[in-house]
């Protein structure tokens, strides 16, 4: 099933699974930046979001949705094992 054929249940026990808390989300995403030198640049090149969105999002001016959280999460996946 693509992510977006998820339902927003389906969605937000993935975010609850990886995070253990979806209000964790901006941070822990933060953190991974942080650690492995990955910029919002990357994230919104592999996400395929707008830079400025993503800024907004990881500013906390904006939430994203539980299928956008899955999808930066995603892409920040990649993007670490990239630099492991």
């Amino acid at each position: 099933m693509k992510p977006h054929e998820r339902s927003v249940r389906d969605l937000h026990d993935e975010i609850q699974r990886r995070y253990g808390n979806s209000e964790d989300f901006v941070g822990r995403v933060l953190d991974a930046l942080a650690t492995y030198g990955i910029t919002q640049a990357d994230v919104a090149r592999v996400s395929g979001y707008d830079r400025a969105i993503l800024n907004r999002w990881l500013r906390r001016r904006t939430k994203p949705n539980l299928q956008s959280m899955l999808v930066i999460d995603e892409a920040v996946e990649r993007l670490v094992e990239a630099e492991r």
